[in-house]
Order: structure tokens, then C-alpha cells, then sequence
């Protein structure tokens, strides 16, 4: 085998895994969003009934999706609730739009995955046309993300006020009408978000939002340094032998930086 083809084969390999990695990482980012939209579809039942039995909630003739069903339920419930009730409304609006944000993310992420794919089907010269992609998608370094997940955990701290700031500060950036969100549900996260700010919580309902925001922030780190994985297949790397434990990432290695060293 003479140079060319030599260089030729090795060519192809990367690509070969590297279409193999972007398809492992859609697979199981697909997986894990199908589980949080059944969170989400439990929880959105639950409300709907609640609504019913205790407030008279009817859908009404402009209701035709969930967003619409949602926007309705919270607007107008929220109207008639006490102080027990209110609590309740805005714990789960709040986590309803994280798991929503968590969702949107994934999303994301596999349409990303995808274009990357679409690159490396495409003709011309593959590998440098998907680096030029990722780099412009995340061109943070690895000391950058794992500094970024260390503020990001900082800001989430366990308490009243740091956690619904910190779910605030997500919301806006999703719901805000200047960027494209609802202005209605805007306003909802407002009043909801002033209300949470004021009133006591209970610990369980402080750790349960915290949590939703710990997945975001984790989700996004787990992103950016599964494009590194693949910058790396792509000059060359083979496949992690451990590839399946990049996928199901606990998060102990998650914050393990010599875990994504290989």
C-alpha cells in the first residue's frame, strides 16, 4: 500500500468513528430526554387535574396546545389560589420551564450532533470543514469548562434565594419576548419569581428546583466536552476504549478533569 492510499485509509477510520461517536452521543442524549418529557408529562397531569377538581379549570375554544393549556392554567389559577396553593403553582411552573430549558438543550445538542454528521457525509475535505464547525459551535478550552462548571455550581448553592435567582437568571434568557418568548409567560415567571423570592419554602421544594438547574448546568458542560471528544477523534484519536462510561457519565467524573484525558 503506497503512501496515498495509506493516508486515504486512515482518513476514512477517523470519519468512521467519528460518525460513530455522533451517533452514540444522539442515541443517548435522545434516551435521557424521553425520560425527563415523562417527568414532565406526569407532572403537567397531575396540574391539570388538581385545576379541575379544586379551582373549576375549563380549557376554553383557544386552547389547542399545552403551552396554551399551561399559559391559561397558570394565569388563571394562580388568580384564585391561597398562599398554600401559590406556593405549589409557582414551584411547578419554575420546574416545568427548567425541565422545559433541559429539554430544549438536548434538542440542541442532537441537531448539532447531526450537522456534524451532515459535514462528514458531505464532499470536500471533511475533517477540516467539521473542526471548523465545532469550533465556531464551542470554542472553549477544557480548563474553560471545567472552570465554568465550578462557578456554575457555586451559583447554585443550596439556599431560598441563591436557587431562585439562579432559576430566574435560566428562565429569562428562555422566556424573555426580546429573545423571542412568550410575553405572557414572561410575565407569569415575573410575579411567580417575585412571589418564591418572599415566602417560605420548604427544603424539599428549594432542593427539588435546585436540582432541575444542576441538570441544566451539568448538561451543558457534558455537551461542550463531548465536542472535544469528537475535535479529538477528529485529529486522529481512536475511540475511547471506556466509551460507554463517557456516555453515562456519573457525575463524580463528570467534575473529574483527568477523566476526559485519554
Amino acid at each position: 500500500m503506497d503512501d496515498k492510499e495509506k493516508l486515504k485509509e486512515e482518513v476514512a477510520q477517523i470519519v468512521e468513528n467519528t460518525l460513530r461517536w455522533t451517533s452514540w452521543v444522539i442515541e443517548w442524549t435522545r434516551a435521557g430526554n424521553n425520560t425527563i418529557l415523562t417527568t414532565a408529562a406526569v407532572k403537567e397531569v397531575k396540574m391539570m387535574t388538581t385545576a379541575t377538581l379544586n379551582f373549576d379549570f375549563e380549557m376554553g375554544p383557544n386552547v389547542k396546545t399545552f403551552d396554551d393549556i399551561a399559559t391559561k392554567y397558570f394565569s388563571e389559577v394562580w388568580k384564585k389560589a391561597d398562599t398554600y396553593n401559590k406556593i405549589d403553582l409557582a414551584k411547578d411552573f419554575f420546574e416545568l420551564e427548567l425541565i422545559k430549558t433541559r429539554s430544549a438543550l438536548a434538542d440542541k445538542c442532537i441537531k448539532e450532533q447531526r450537522n456534524t454528521q451532515k459535514i462528514l457525509f458531505s464532499p470536500g475535505n471533511k475533517r477540516w470543514n467539521t473542526v471548523k464547525y465545532i469550533d465556531r459551535m464551542y470554542d472553549e478550552n477544557v480548563d474553560d469548562i471545567f472552570k465554568e462548571l465550578a462557578e456554575n455550581k457555586t451559583k447554585a448553592k443550596i439556599s431560598h434565594k441563591n436557587v431562585i435567582e439562579s432559576a430566574l437568571r435560566i428562565l429569562i434568557l428562555r422566556l424573555h419576548p426580546k429573545i423571542g418568548g412568550d410575553a405572557e409567560r414572561f410575565k407569569i415567571l415575573e410575579e411567580m419569581g417575585a412571589y418564591l423570592l418572599y415566602v417560605d419554602l420548604e427544603h424539599v421544594d428549594i432542593s427539588e428546583i435546585h436540582e432541575w438547574i444542576e441538570m441544566i448546568y451539568r448538561f451543558r458542560v457534558y455537551v461542550e466536552l463531548n465536542f472535544q471528544i469528537t475535535r479529538k477523534l477528529l485529529q486522529g484519536k481512536p475511540i475511547p476504549k471506556n466509551w460507554l462510561a463517557f456516555l453515562q457519565i456519573s457525575d463524580t467524573d463528570l467534575y473529574d478533569k483527568e477523566f476526559w484525558q485519554w
